[in-house]
């Protein structure tokens, strides 16, 4: 969804979560996993808080993430 409605975004591991930086704005709040586990699960209320904070397209969103709908 980020390379398709985000191009350009940038992805930064910190110590426990993931920054995701895209237009100017930063999302600080996208979890690594519990004790860095490689592939969390992502609750989907983060998500919907990550594409409003980097005012991403819902549109474009809701068309990689059918889970939005």
């Amino acid at each position: 969804m980020l390379n398709a409605c985000a191009a350009g975004y940038q992805f930064e591991r910190k110590k426990h979560h993931f920054w995701v930086s895209y237009n100017g704005l930063v999302f600080r709040g996208f979890p690594t996993g519990e004790h860095g586990a490689r592939n969390p699960l992502i609750q989907v209320g983060i998500i919907r808080q990550m594409i409003r904070q980097l005012g991403i397209e819902l549109e474009c969103a809701k068309k990689h993430l059918p889970l939005l709908q």
